[in-house]
C-alpha cells in the first residue's frame, strides 16, 4: 500500500536518505580542493531526492485537508 500512496519515494528509508547526505558532502569537500571551488565554478549537485520538485515543476499537487474532507463526504455520505 505504501507503494501505491508513494511511488516515488516508497523504497527511500532513513539509511539511503543519510547514505545519499554523506555522498553529497564527500562530493562537496572533494570539490573544495580544487581551483573550481577557489571561483566559485561548478559546485557539485546535490543528487536528486523523492518529492524534489524539478525544473518543469512535475510534483504532483496535492488536496487541503477542507477538499479532502468534502471528497470523503461525498463518496461515503455523512457519517
Amino acid at each position: 500500500m505504501h507503494r501505491c500512496l508513494d511511488p516515488e519515494g516508497w523504497d527511500w528509508d532513513a539509511g539511503t536518505h543519510l547514505l545519499a547526505c554523506l555522498v553529497d558532502s564527500v562530493r562537496w569537500l572533494q570539490w573544495s580542493k580544487t581551483e573550481d571551488a577557489q571561483q566559485g565554478m561548478n559546485v557539485p549537485q546535490l543528487l536528486p531526492r523523492p518529492h524534489d520538485q524539478d525544473q518543469a515543476g512535475s510534483q504532483q499537487d496535492g488536496m487541503d485537508l477542507d477538499a479532502a474532507m468534502q471528497w470523503l463526504v461525498q463518496k461515503n455520505g455523512p457519517r
